[in-house]
């Protein structure tokens, strides 16, 4: 019985640990432009958790149009 409890006592203060990690979006611009170059750009996303964070730094894609040049940027987690 002693040992139920104990086991129990664990199985719970693990599932009520938060799983929160710092986490760092890495963003990377293509550019068609000959000799235009933008280096990468790091956001620190702070505590969330893996699947939060994703859905932010995915969230910060884009593609757009620049004097007929299609830009597009991707970021995913670093």
């Amino acid at each position: 019985m002693k040992n139920t409890i104990i086991l129990l006592s664990i199985i719970a203060g693990v599932s009520l640990v938060s799983c929160k990690k710092d986490y760092t979006c890495v963003c990377s611009t293509a550019s068609p432009i000959p000799g235009f170059t933008i280096p990468d750009q790091e956001t620190a996303l702070g505590k969330q958790r893996k699947k939060q964070a994703e859905t932010i730094c995915t969230a910060k894609s884009n593609t757009y149009s620049f004097s007929g040049f299609t830009i597009s940027t991707s970021c995913k987690l670093k």
